[in-house]
């Protein structure tokens, strides 16, 4: 299984690069579905261009735009 996963659904309009872009996070204890958090992608219109999994909260807050609620 790979650390972390990005998929932008749409790669001929965007790119991924870090910091760039927004996301939310969702926890899932015990990694039920292979990672423990996982998220969607926001541009800065709020428009949903893809979506993040990983096992590493740190990467998370070092990769997007993010705050913890």
């Amino acid at each position: 299984m790979k650390k972390n996963k990005i998929d932008i659904w749409d790669k001929s309009k965007y790119t991924y690069a870090k910091k760039k872009y927004r996301a939310d996070a969702f926890f899932y204890p015990h990694g039920c579905f292979g990672y423990c958090y996982r998220g969607n992608i926001y541009d800065d219109q709020g428009t949903a261009i893809g979506d993040y999994a990983t096992n590493d909260s740190c990467w998370i807050e070092d990769t997007f735009l993010i705050s913890f609620g």
